[in-house]
């Protein structure tokens, strides 16, 4: 795929050390649909006080000094680590041996998007391979952007009784196209503008999953990532 530089919008991002440690985004864009970004080898960050003992630490670490200072005007070093078993064991012997620590609290993937100032919107650049309906792109150019993003959003509701007996399933989709319908459990079986009244669940869960299934079809073919929440 191009390397040319593309806008999307982050919905979700991982933290990951199976094989090795990765922080990955995932996304959507309007010129290539679901992505996948992968940044190999990102680590824990932990700032502690310049000058502090860690000499009895047996954390495997790699302590770098830093031009900043905290709140009090001290200067801070800065203290990376591979892998969360070494990021918890570094915070208690910290805690244990009375060093002060600063953001010690936030993993890599939240540390990466906040140091790049990336709050939902981003611009990314390199070579992508298409695994699936998702492109997948390892260690990409990135950077904040204030792009618009268009989307289509889908909701779900069911409603059920005490017992998960079901009553009835709403839909309502917003997009290029509008989609609104309620699927509902009666007595008698009646059509109306938006409404399905049926006699068994089983008549309920056939009519909602012909036009829904339809639906992520539509999406899918159109390159566009489904999220269930």
């Amino acid at each position: 795929m191009s390397s040319q530089a593309i806008n999307g919008f982050i919905l979700t991002s991982h933290w990951d050390e199976n094989p090795s440690p990765q922080v990955t985004l995932f996304g959507v864009s309007d010129q290539i649909g679901a992505f996948q970004l992968n940044f190999i080898n990102e680590k824990f960050v932990v700032f502690v006080a310049q000058a502090s003992d860690l000499s009895n630490c047996s954390v495997k670490y790699e302590l770098k000094t830093l031009k900043m200072k905290s709140f009090d005007k001290n200067g801070v070093d800065a203290v990376y680590l591979k892998r969360s078993k070494d990021f918890f064991a570094f915070k208690q012997f910290c805690s244990e041996n009375g060093v002060r620590t600063f953001e010690n609290d936030i993993w890599p993937n939240d540390r990466f998007l906040m140091e790049r100032f990336i709050n939902g919107t981003l611009s990314f650049q390199g070579a992508g391979q298409l695994n699936g309906n998702v492109t997948v792109f390892n260690n990409p150019i990135v950077k904040a952007t204030n792009t618009d993003q268009k989307f289509s959003v889908l909701s779900v509701d069911i409603e059920t009784g005490t017992k998960g007996q079901l009553y009835s399933i709403g839909v309502h989709y917003s997009g290029k196209h509008s989609f609104k319908y309620v699927y509902m459990l009666g007595e008698t079986s009646q059509e109306h503008d938006g409404l399905s009244i049926l006699t068994s669940e089983t008549d309920v869960y056939k009519h909602f999953l012909k036009p829904f299934l339809n639906l992520i079809q539509i999406l899918s073919s159109a390159g566009m990532l489904l999220v269930l929440i």
